[in-house]
């Protein structure tokens, strides 16, 4: 990402906040916590500049709790979570917080993240750092912000199934010695269903790359099939 060579990395300060916005009405039974032994099944693929399906992109992913005992970055009662896509498997980790919000995160990336599934509230999470290359300092500034839109609801397997969609928001802005640079955006579709204790749906539009190495693939992803235990 930097051609230039990085000597010293800064602090990094994350806060985190939120919002006073009115949280929803949900009641702690409409949530159900995925069980060890429930598999997932979601049709998925990748999307081109033109929000087409990219060819050879189409895949079917099988999603398998495999534990829901784990003790992960601070947090117990951690879901061990594989996903296999055409043999590759792939780990990530689910916390359901006591509010009934939902937080995920992956073993090559190891910060939680956090949907307001079950307050409703927006969560701010901001990270600041400098990187230091001779006598040129360049600033860092990175932020996610989630966000419930509304209520809505899917068909899954014939069944119509109430679902939350959140926005997961990510901003990177850069500054050179004080001078605006780079500033990118990114919007993550989040539908989380209450009923089954995962998030059932998945999309992001492509976008184009702002160091200038073109669009990068949008993505959808949607349950088509479920086994709870």
């Amino acid at each position: 990402m930097f051609k230039r060579l990085i000597i010293f990395v800064g602090i990094v300060i994350v806060l985190s906040s939120c919002s006073k916005d009115t949280p929803t009405s949900s009641t702690r039974s409409e949530f159900i916590h995925a069980k060890a032994g429930s598999t997932f099944t979601f049709d998925e693929y990748s999307t081109d500049s033109t929000n087409a399906i990219n060819d050879g992109s189409r895949d079917t992913m099988i999603s398998t709790i495999l534990r829901t005992d784990g003790a992960i970055g601070g947090k117990s009662g951690v879901l061990l979570v594989e996903e296999n896509r055409s043999g590759v498997r792939d780990t990530v980790y689910y916390a359901y917080e006591t509010n009934e919000n939902l937080s995920f995160s992956y073993p090559s990336f190891p910060t939680w993240e956090t949907i307001p599934t079950g307050t409703g509230l927006r969560i701010v999470r901001s990270t600041e750092y400098s990187l230091f290359s001779g006598p040129d300092t360049t600033a860092i500034h990175d932020s996610t912000i989630t966000s419930l839109i509304g209520t809505e609801n899917v068909t899954i397997k014939g069944q119509s199934v109430s679902v939350k969609k959140l926005e997961l928001s990510y901003r990177h802005r850069e500054t050179y010695d004080g001078v605006n640079g780079i500033e990118s955006q990114r919007e993550i579709f989040l539908y989380y269903a209450p009923s089954l204790g995962l998030i059932i749906k998945k999309t992001s539009q492509s976008f184009n790359d702002p160091y200038g190495r073109g669009w990068v693939d949008g993505s959808y992803q949607m349950l088509i099939d479920y086994n709870l235990k």
